[in-house]
């Protein structure tokens, strides 16, 4: 952390974010997901000063914001916000809990069963915790003196300074900061601890790492897989602890990598690459024949992957 004490910190980019909730998940045996995040939220290279919103602001004015920006003298603007619930926490998509609940009620016109029985339609046990994080850009050239930090005419000259500069595209001297908030309440309604490492979702990486060797080395045997991700798992741990066998996350069951594998087969059997190229074709043929009708039917994009962790 660039700055952190009992009540919170910051950090000054979003890669520094993630590195630091993947450090607090595995101190905690935890995994945080993403619901909510504002268009500017991690904004840093490209900025344009002249599309934000809000006002220039001096204090945090929601006394009860969580993580509240300490004041220290010098202007900013709130970019956006962004938060993570646990993995188990609440059930966002209403409609999907009620797919799945169709799904297990409805009976099927043949006799063959699917050998997995779901017993839950959903993993989610409304876990209340989460991790907030406020992306902030500061501006130190216009900080105000100590002696004039009560004086509202002069923070009102700076802020118009300030607004007259980005008005007339000038270059301001700025900084990002990542204010953070990571709970240090427990969570409740579901296994902590060791036992919640057995039913934690594979991490991003190792699933990016699996879909990689299938496109590029065309991998698809699971034991050899497994070995390779092993491999991932030790080199991306190298210069720190490794994490522990039960981790679920990192150490993927036989059966989870070979999910894995074969959704990255359903994504390379699905790539648009092929499509593009014949709808330019069509396009081409549609100019150059004018009188003559041509139909294409696209196959849909996977855009969504599957739960793969039951």
């Amino acid at each position: 952390m660039e700055e952190w004490n009992s009540t919170g910190g910051f950090v000054s980019s979003e890669k520094a974010v993630k590195d630091l909730i993947v450090e607090f998940e595995l101190k905690t045996s935890s995994k945080f997901i993403v619901f909510k995040k504002d268009n500017l939220f991690g904004k840093e290279n490209g900025l344009d000063l002249q599309n934000i919103t809000s006002d220039v602001r001096w204090r945090d004015t929601q006394k009860d914001a969580v993580p509240l920006i300490p004041y220290d003298r010098i202007p900013f603007f709130i970019l956006g916000k962004k938060k993570w619930d646990c993995h188990q926490g609440r059930q966002r998509n209403k409609s999907s809990i009620e797919r799945n609940r169709k799904r297990l009620e409805e009976t099927g016109d043949h006799d063959f069963k699917k050998r997995r029985k779901q017993i839950q339609i959903t993993k989610k046990k409304n876990c209340p915790v989460q991790i907030r994080v406020r992306h902030i850009v500061k501006f130190p050239y216009f900080k105000i003196d100590k002696e004039n930090e009560e004086d509202k005419h002069e923070r009102d000259r700076l802020s118009n300074k300030l607004k007259e500069c980005i008005k007339n595209q000038q270059e301001v001297q700025m900084c990002h900061q990542y204010h953070v908030y990571l709970p240090n309440e427990d969570h409740t309604n579901h296994f902590i601890g060791e036992a919640a490492c057995l039913i934690q979702p594979v991490d991003e990486g190792v699933k990016k790492f699996i879909q990689g060797m299938v496109f590029e080395q065309n991998i698809h045997s699971t034991r050899q897989m497994k070995l390779m991700v092993e491999m991932y798992v030790r080199q991306m741990f190298q210069n720190s602890t490794l994490p522990q066998k039960t981790n679920k996350r990192f150490w993927p069951s036989s059966k989870d990598v070979q999910n894995h594998i074969v959704f990255a087969l359903m994504r390379q059997r699905n790539s648009t690459v092929d499509q593009v190229v014949v709808k330019e074709l069509v396009n081409k043929w549609e100019n150059e024949n004018s009188d003559d009708k041509f139909h294409l039917r696209l196959k849909e994009d996977l855009d969504t992957e599957p739960d793969l962790n039951g």
